[in-house]
């Protein structure tokens, strides 16, 4: 019956389709979609609460900086304290895919030193000098770096930076 009604007034139903097609397509232009987070959750979700509280102890879901202030942040003790903080924070920090990119300090980031045979790449919590000359030589060379002045240890030798590179939460993945 429908079909026979349809195809009795085709004319008719083209000529509605195509003004009503015509009137969605000049109202696509404002249409908008939030993309938040929260659009896509109802409210008391646990995976949005779960989120809630990442962000409030991260406060930004990309990285965390950790500044350690001494008068010297080269000694044999501070780089042990350094190191053992790194260490724990690799194992005990959530979300963390990559702990060897993802994860830098003054003894976790790859240290790139000239030798006689070419280069030798190492982290210096991994070979720790073995004298108070070597720790003023490894300052030298850090500061004299960019890459590492100012963003794991400051101009002055005093403020030392432990950088996390954090990851959302699994379940926030899973809905994106």
């Amino acid at each position: 019956r429908l079909g026979s009604r349809i195809q009795k007034f085709r004319w008719v139903v083209l000529v509605l389709v195509t003004v009503l097609t015509a009137i969605f397509v000049d109202k696509m232009t404002e249409l908008q979609t939030d993309n938040s987070i929260e659009a896509y959750f109802i409210n008391g979700d646990p995976a949005l609460e779960l989120y809630d509280q990442y962000l409030e102890v991260f406060d930004t879901d990309q990285f965390v900086y950790i500044l350690i202030e001494r008068p010297e942040q080269f000694t044999e003790k501070n780089f042990k304290l350094i190191d053992k903080l790194t260490k724990e924070l690799i194992s005990k920090v959530p979300y963390i895919d990559d702990s060897e990119t993802d994860v830098s300090s003054l003894t976790h980031v790859d240290f790139l030193v000239g030798t006689s045979d070419g280069v030798e790449i190492y982290k210096p919590g991994e070979k720790l000098p073995a004298d108070h000359d070597g720790y003023n030589k490894l300052k030298m060379q850090m500061l004299n770096r960019p890459i590492y002045r100012n963003m794991l240890i400051s101009s002055d030798s005093r403020i030392s930076a432990i950088t996390i590179n954090v990851k959302a939460p699994d379940d926030e993945k899973k809905l994106l």
